[in-house]
């Protein structure tokens, strides 16, 4: 019986030539992990990189001997897990300080973090009405994926992620169609700063595309004020706050710009600088450098 399109006999279907392969074909396609090939493995690498620089670290040598521990013993499967959820992605900050011999100071970011996730989670811990919210990577159609870090912020920021209610594939996300978006009918939606796009832009493509959402008729549509501030970097806590002030403005009252100068200062060494960001989920904006 053929499979995958091959014979058994290893001859081309189409025309009987020999195809010259040792074996059997394989039953099934190989589907690669989730940090595994192409820019997932070197976006995971720089998830490891963005822990250490927040810690202070500085030195290539350091990173690198991080990153050799997240090659081995199914590491970035471990790294892939951790990042997903608020607590587990703390519990990586330590690990990866230890490793970094910079235990201290990525206990001081753990307990940032930690501070801030409990105000918000006590502020919210009996709010009843939790809007829901959908979470789009660039362009309207385009979805994140339930399980990923972006859904769980939106959740613990007192929203309801109508995200989780769709099929997971794809990385990082997959396209739904109009009908579908329209029968989730989210009443906010935020855009992805890892590959965002202008509020205006989008909120015009979502008019084009013939979209009947609570979001879109009340125009409830945010970009997060900086790249990086929803995942991949410890500067998702930025993020968090940032939603959370947007879903629950009279429970969580975050001074954004305060709050990111006040991250940027104590972990970066430098004032934050809007104009002056970049794309990276490790670098805090395009003048840093490593000091050999």
């Amino acid at each position: 019986m053929p499979q995958n399109g091959l014979s058994q006999s290893n001859r081309c279907l189409a025309c009987g030539c020999d195809l010259n392969v040792i074996g059997p074909p394989a039953p099934s396609a190989y589907q690669e992990g989730d940090f595994e090939g192409g820019y997932p493995l070197t976006r995971a690498m720089e998830m490891v990189e963005a822990m250490l620089i927040a810690m202070g670290v500085t030195q290539k040598a350091v990173v690198v001997r991080a990153w050799e521990d997240v090659l081995q013993n199914g590491g970035l499967n471990k790294l892939h897990q951790s990042i997903q959820h608020p607590r587990t992605y703390i519990e990586a900050i330590r690990y990866f300080g230890k490793k970094a011999d910079a235990a201290d100071r990525a206990e001081v970011l753990a307990e940032y973090i930690e501070e801030r996730l409990a105000r918000i989670e006590t502020a919210l811990a009996l709010v009843t009405r939790r809007p829901k919210v959908y979470y789009a990577m660039g362009k309207p159609l385009f979805y994140i994926n339930g399980g990923r870090l972006e859904n769980q912020l939106v959740e613990t920021a007192g929203g309801i992620s109508v995200n989780r209610e769709l099929p997971d594939g794809g990385r990082p996300g997959r396209t739904l169609s109009v009908s579908d978006l329209n029968r989730l009918n989210p009443e906010v939606i935020f855009i992805s700063a890892f590959i965002s796009n202008p509020v205006e832009d989008f909120y015009t493509e979502c008019l084009q595309r013939g979209l009947q959402v609570a979001a879109v008729e009340n125009r409830r549509i945010y970009a997060h004020p900086s790249p990086g501030w929803d995942f991949g970097s410890p500067r998702w806590i930025l993020g968090l706050m940032y939603i959370a002030s947007i879903l629950h403005p009279d429970r969580c009252t975050f001074n954004i710009m305060d709050e990111a100068n006040a991250f940027y200062r104590n972990f970066y060494g430098v004032p934050f600088d809007p104009l002056d960001a970049n794309r990276s989920f490790s670098k805090p904006n395009r003048r840093w450098r490593w000091q050999e």
